[in-house]
């Protein structure tokens, strides 16, 4: 898995349909042919994307205090290598400040920052010692463990992700909270693969990982850890969530009214349910996307 990622938002605008490009904070229109299809109206799609991506991003009600700091101190985030990484992507620089020091500010996900939190989330996801993580180096000599994407893949720290994975008490869980952790994140999937965050095989997955544990250990509940969670990931994956916002839109039903656990399961939220479930319904509905005669991509 690459740290960085580029943003790719399918948009049909009238009977034509453009392609929105994101990387950081730039953004550039991409001309494409139309397809042979039924266009969304843009007004349409305008709305269903904003409910699915708000401007001003998403605030979990938790501080950002010294987490960022503590990934610092403990070798896990190599500050230096996040400079480097992010320090001449426009607004990407003005996050840094997290990890400096300690901040009163909300943690808060947005278009502009999704591929630094990801970073920051796969860290604290990585390094947190939690049950779910021994459980999986038991099942697999060191060698496979870190063949994984969300291990091996790991190189922005002062030290190997072998000496991190699972060594650290950054969080502490109750063992209530752990129970929750442990239930959320088997039922929880992304789109980039086809298991559940108990099994975080890549960046995406371990950063949920870190993102439940977060919010477990504050005192949230399953409905708000759920829809924090769909909301991460719409920003880490918005052309997956976009697109299947407008496959509830065509069902008649507003993308603030789904129910977080539904979106998140295997049927949309998995590799394969997404391509099933999302774009295999719009291409049979006639809703083809640029470059798209009838078969699926990404």
């Amino acid at each position: 898995m690459s740290h960085r990622f580029t943003i790719r938002l399918v948009f049909f605008l009238g009977l034509g349909i453009s392609l929105l490009s994101a990387q950081g904070s730039r953004l550039t229109l991409l001309a494409a042919e139309p397809p042979e299809g039924k266009p969304f109206k843009p007004e349409e799609i305008a709305r269903v994307a904003a409910k699915v991506l708000p401007k001003d991003g998403y605030a979990l009600r938790i501080k950002w205090g010294e987490l960022g700091a503590r990934l610092v101190e403990l070798g896990v985030i190599d500050l230096a290598k996040l400079k480097q990484l992010f320090g001449k992507n426009g607004n990407s620089h003005s996050y840094l400040r997290y990890l400096e020091a300690p901040s009163d500010e909300f943690i808060t996900i947005t278009m502009d920052n999704a591929p630094f939190m990801v970073n920051v989330f796969w860290a604290l996801g990585l390094a947190n010692k939690n049950p779910l993580l021994e459980k999986l180096a038991t099942e697999r000599p060191e060698h496979e463990l870190m063949r994984l994407a969300s291990t091996g893949g790991w190189t922005l720290g002062t030290k190997p992700a072998t000496e991190v994975y699972s060594n650290f008490d950054i969080i502490r869980l109750t063992a209530q909270q752990q129970e929750l952790v442990a239930d959320l994140a088997g039922s929880i999937y992304r789109p980039c693969c086809n298991n559940a965050t108990s099994f975080p095989d890549c960046n995406h997955g371990i950063a949920l990982l870190g993102l439940i544990e977060l919010m477990a250990a504050n005192g949230f509940g399953r409905e708000e850890i759920l829809t924090a969670s769909l909301q991460f990931n719409a920003f880490w994956f918005p052309q997956h969530y976009v697109k299947t916002a407008l496959v509830f839109h065509l069902r008649g039903i507003d993308w603030k009214k789904v129910d977080p656990q539904e979106v998140l399961g295997f049927r949309y939220s998995s590799a394969s349910g997404w391509r099933e479930q999302v774009e295999a319904k719009l291409q049979k509905e006639g809703y083809l996307l640029p470059g798209q005669k009838g078969s699926s991509s990404c």
